[in-house]
């Protein structure tokens, strides 16, 4: 869990208050990881991801309820400060 009284946490608060979308990753029957843009609220102890009645990431977080949610990187990241890993 985030420690919302350093500065990583204070910023991660503010992001999970202002920003609209989340990337939500569920894992299909195949193992294959699915991420996929959703709208979400933090209630301050749950996310609420919103989802269509018969979408698939249902069936896939009823399989396998571990997920991974992550931020969209901000605008001041440029190419400059990342790595690259080449996969084959």
């Amino acid at each position: 869990m985030v420690d919302f009284r350093v500065e990583l946490g204070a910023r991660v608060r503010e992001r999970l208050t202002t920003e609209p979308v989340i990337l939500l990753t569920t894992v299909a029957p195949s193992g294959t990881p699915h991420p996929r843009p959703v709208c979400f609220l933090w209630d301050g102890s749950a996310f609420l991801i919103s989802s269509q009645p018969r979408a698939s990431k249902r069936a896939h977080i009823a399989r396998n309820p571990q997920v991974a949610l992550h931020f969209n990187s901000t605008p001041e990241w440029s190419l400059d400060h990342r790595e690259f890993l080449r996969v084959d």
